[in-house]
C-alpha cells in the first residue's frame, strides 16, 4: 500500500473492546480474534472510508508526536497488516 488517496474502510461487523492498552477485534463470521496495541488502535479508528492514508499519518503524527516519516510507515505496515488479515472493506489500488 503506497497510494496516499487511499482511504481504508475497517469491516462493521467486527465486535471491538477497549482494553487499557490495547484494543481486540472479534470477527464471529471467521472467529478471529485480533489485538491492537495503542498506535494500531488509532489507524484502526482512522479507517473510516473518509481518512485518506496521508490523512492517517498526519494525524498519528500529531497524536504521539513521533516524526511524519515514521507515522507514514507505520501507517502502510497497518494498512497492510488490516487488509492481509481481510478486515478492511476495501483493497488498496495497485
Amino acid at each position: 500500500m503506497n497510494n496516499s488517496n487511499y482511504r481504508p474502510l475497517r469491516l462493521s461487523n467486527l465486535l471491538e473492546r477497549q482494553f487499557e492498552n490495547e484494543l481486540v477485534l472479534y470477527d464471529i463470521g471467521k472467529d478471529h480474534l485480533f489485538r491492537l496495541e495503542v498506535v494500531a488502535a488509532a489507524i484502526w479508528d482512522l479507517c473510516d472510508g473518509r481518512h485518506t492514508s496521508d490523512e492517517i499519518a498526519n494525524d498519528i503524527s500529531s497524536a504521539f508526536q513521533i516524526i511524519r516519516e515514521q507515522a507514514l510507515r507505520d501507517v502502510q505496515t497497518a494498512i497492510n497488516d488490516f487488509q492481509r488479515l481481510g478486515i478492511l472493506v476495501n483493497p488498496a489500488p495497485e
